[in-house]
């Protein structure tokens, strides 16, 4: 019940609201009277105080100090018996119950407080008391909901029923939405929008209810604009005002959030086990912890998979995002990194599977593995199909400060040779960190000379007759400040050809010619002979991607 509803009341038709209509629709929690000068004192809150003014009388600045503390205790409304003990309201409390929003009410002296106090009183039990009885059949109704573990559209649906309101509930793992009507305005404009993340909703246009536990954000409930109004110098996305037509709706909106949450909780948990189980027979595949091709099958029939056809592994790698783990320590900034890793690997799953249903995968640490079973007569489209999932997902994490890479291996007709394929895709994303080859897909069948010099790096004997080689140049730039080893890599990617290096170094061919001369001098290498270009093209190649070799460049 609020002060505009007093008004409005045939008994109370001879009340008058002098001042302070602003507050006319605060809420009534009581009615008091204050007869002494330290009774304010006692309110807590939402009273609407009644007075004779008996220890204002004949004092204003008394009447205005009683109004500044009515005020800051949050009193609903000041009704003062006219004629008693004041017969004239100064202009001056007028004025200040206005500035303050505080409606001050002259009572007629006739009315004796029963006949104020008891109609407003049992008026409040009886709302009370409706909403206790409307209280009771929600949490009835939502009850059953959780019982009969109802899905999400039919807890929506039962909202919608007692509020009259349409909902619909963003899932933030699947980025999935489902409405309480699939015909209702709200749908169709959200069915029309493409909805990537929660970040792609338009706050303009819609009310977002943010759907959490203490330890988890599990999607928005979302609403037409109007439906919820935040409250005044709050920030946070669930400090609601709802709607006051409807004592009922922020009663429902409790109830459907927490149906939401078991709910979720009940889908997530379900999904854990079965991915944790279906992760397991991935991990094995993956490292060749397998018997037999038979057991691969045997296995694989339990979920419904079918890998008679093969597979090929596609690798999504976030670039360098450990190394921002490594650089950053503290708890606000591993979560955020944590969080943003999460996405991206969601964005890929969501991706991938749109291309390929029946793709499986599993999580490791910053990398996510796919082991994807294609038809033959499908192979054919794998690359342009790889082509444009990739660039999907560059456009969803454009606002993600991180880029990915995709490693690819061979296809593989026999599944139980998978383990290569993934060998291979990881052989190509080591590759994309020696190189800086992020932003960009890698296919192990495209990088022939690379995978010949792959070995090498594991070969002691090898690579000291590349460093034994290369050795006097490193030397030699790090005692004088020079660039021997970067002229003779530049040199050698121009095909030897010393005037297009000396265009590529801004430098006269001549004083190229003299510098390949000092090198020449200094590795025993003779430029004109094939197999002495060719051995330091590999020795530079090699140089370039060991980075586990530190005592090259000490």
């Amino acid at each position: 019940m609020k002060i505009q509803d007093v008004l409005k009341d045939k008994r109370f038709s001879e009340f008058s609201l002098i001042a302070g209509l602003s507050g006319a629709g605060n809420a009534i929690s009581t009615v008091t009277v204050i007869d002494t000068p330290d009774g304010a004192k006692w309110l807590s809150g939402g009273e609407f105080v009644i007075t004779t003014a008996y220890m204002l009388k004949d004092d204003e600045e008394a009447l205005l100090a009683f109004i500044h503390t009515l005020h800051r205790r949050n009193a609903s409304a000041l009704g003062i018996k006219q004629g008693r003990y004041i017969e004239n309201i100064p202009d001056s409390a007028v004025s200040l119950a206005d500035d303050l929003g505080l409606p001050l009410l002259l009572i007629p002296q006739k009315f004796p407080y029963a006949d104020i106090i008891n109609p407003i009183l049992s008026e409040l039990v009886n709302q009370q008391t409706n909403r206790l009885i409307q209280a009771n059949l929600i949490h009835t109704k939502f009850t059953e909901l959780a019982v009969s573990d109802a899905s999400i559209p039919d807890i929506l649906a039962t909202f919608m029923s007692i509020v009259g309101v349409p909902a619909a509930f963003l899932d933030f793992e699947t980025v999935q939405i489902w409405y309480s009507d699939s015909d209702s305005s709200l749908a169709q404009h959200l069915q029309a929008e493409r909805i990537l993340s929660h970040r792609d909703l338009d706050r303009t246009r819609y009310d977002l209810h943010l759907i959490a536990n203490q330890s988890r954000s599990f999607g928005v409930l979302i609403f037409e604009k109007g439906v919820l109004e935040r409250e005044t110098g709050e920030e946070s996305a669930n400090a609601l005002l709802m709607q006051e037509k409807d004592p009922g709706f922020k009663i429902a909106l409790e109830n459907t959030t927490t149906n939401i949450i078991l709910r979720e909780q009940t889908i997530i948990s379900n999904r854990q086990v079965a991915e944790r189980y279906k992760g397991l027979l991935i991990q094995d595949i993956l490292i060749h912890n397998i018997k037999s091709e038979t057991e691969i099958h045997n296995r694989a029939e339990i979920f419904g998979w079918d890998f008679h056809d093969g597979g090929i592994v596609l690798e999504v790698d976030i670039n360098n995002i450990k190394q921002r783990f490594k650089r950053n320590f503290s708890n606000n900034t591993s979560k955020m990194l944590e969080e943003m890793s999460t996405e991206i690997f969601d964005i890929s799953i969501r991706e991938i599977l749109k291309f390929y249903p029946n793709a499986h995968y599993v999580n490791l640490s910053d990398i996510i593995i796919f082991v994807l079973s294609i038809r033959p007569k499908e192979r054919k489209q794998m690359e342009k199909n790889f082509a444009e999932i990739f660039s999907k997902i560059q456009r969803c994490i454009a606002n993600i400060p991180f880029t990915i890479s995709f490693g690819i291996g061979r296809y593989y007709e026999n599944i139980e040779q998978i383990y290569l394929s993934y060998q291979e895709a990881r052989e190509v994303i080591r590759l994309s960190y020696i190189f800086s080859w992020f932003d960009r897909i890698l296919y192990y069948e495209k990088m022939d000379l690379f995978r010949v010099l792959l070995p090498i790096l594991d070969n002691q004997e090898a690579l000291e007759a590349c460093r034994n080689c290369l050795q006097p140049l490193l030397d030699y730039d790090r005692d004088n400040g020079k660039n021997m080893l970067e002229t003779l890599q530049i040199v050698a990617e121009c095909d030897w050809n010393l005037k297009l290096a000396a265009e590529r170094m801004f430098l006269h061919p001549n004083s190229v010619k003299y510098r390949m001369e000092q090198i020449g001098k200094l590795i025993h290498r003779n430029f004109r002979e094939h197999s002495d270009r060719l051995f330091l093209e590999i020795a530079i190649l090699t140089y370039t991607m060991s980075k586990k070799l530190p005592d090259w460049t000490e």
